[in-house]
């Protein structure tokens, strides 16, 4: 029952982090793929922002935060087939060395980034919809014609291994970069601290472009595939490169970092007010 009050709590805390930076998140995936659209264009986060708010009211800046409702159904199951599936892991692979405790940590993070990604895939595609009107009317709608289009279910997964890879690119980069930083820094507790916000900022840079060559494949999973723009990861990201600049792989990065440090900023307050 404890572990079972530490998924719930877990999970409770993720849908009110999720619907507390949902908007930035919508802004985010807005501007990482409004380069493949030919209706207006979003100039900025703030420009986003304030742009979605006009075309979709209010609440719109919260459209496809309902998927949260749909990952909370399935969270408890999904922890409990992901735990049964790492202990018959572990049975075949010890973890008695790198290599091992590698080889498990890759198979858990694998596991749960296909459990929940037609949650992810359909928040994307509600968050970059911004046709008038709308491609999708909701969650299920999102998965229906995404399940009936081009790619079938398969659709639902296009770029899952993005996520998969960002999340161990991001650890590397971010030991790495601290190794790097750390070693530089003056010996002193201030400016350790701003090394480390320094430290987050970068390492989200150096991923960054994981997230938006995902999203790109997302946007155009319907479409068919005489039509789409991308035939893969790599012609997404040279095609990107060579249209927009460096920047293009970086369109929205202004989100990430909105989201970043006010997390850190929340965290710190939180501390002080317990201390």
């Amino acid at each position: 029952m404890a572990n079972l009050g530490e998924m719930l709590g877990q999970l409770v805390a993720n849908v009110i982090q999720s619907s507390m930076f949902c908007p930035l998140e919508r802004a985010k995936l807005v501007l990482q793929t409004q380069a493949m659209e030919t209706h207006r264009k979003y100039a900025g986060l703030v420009g986003t922002l304030a742009g979605l708010k006009k075309d979709d009211g209010c609440l719109g800046l919260w459209r496809g935060n309902m998927t949260e409702l749909y990952e909370m159904l399935v969270f408890v199951p999904a922890r409990v087939v992901i735990s049964v599936a790492e202990g018959l892991f572990v049975a075949v692979v010890p973890m008695e060395n790198f290599v091992g405790q590698f080889a498990h940590m890759s198979f858990s993070s694998a596991l749960a980034t296909l459990m929940f990604q037609p949650f992810r895939y359909a928040r994307h595609r509600l968050y970059c919809d911004v046709a008038q009107p709308k491609e999708f009317a909701g969650v299920m709608d999102v998965l229906n014609k995404t399940c009936d289009g081009p790619q079938g279910l398969a659709g639902l997964y296009v770029g899952w291994w993005l996520r998969w890879g960002g999340m161990f690119a991001y650890r590397v980069a971010y030991s790495a970069l601290q190794e790097l930083i750390f070693a530089i820094v003056p010996q002193n507790e201030t400016a350790y601290k701003a090394a480390q916000y320094l430290l987050v900022g970068l390492a989200a840079a150096a991923t960054y472009p994981f997230e938006l060559v995902e999203a790109r494949l997302q946007r155009q999973a319907t479409v068919p595939e005489a039509d789409q723009k991308y035939t893969g990861v790599l012609d997404c990201a040279r095609k990107t490169f060579k249209e927009e600049g460096l920047a293009g792989l970086f369109a929205g990065f202004s989100a990430t970092l909105a989201r970043t440090y006010t997390s850190i900023l929340l965290g710190e307050v939180a501390m002080l007010a317990a201390a």
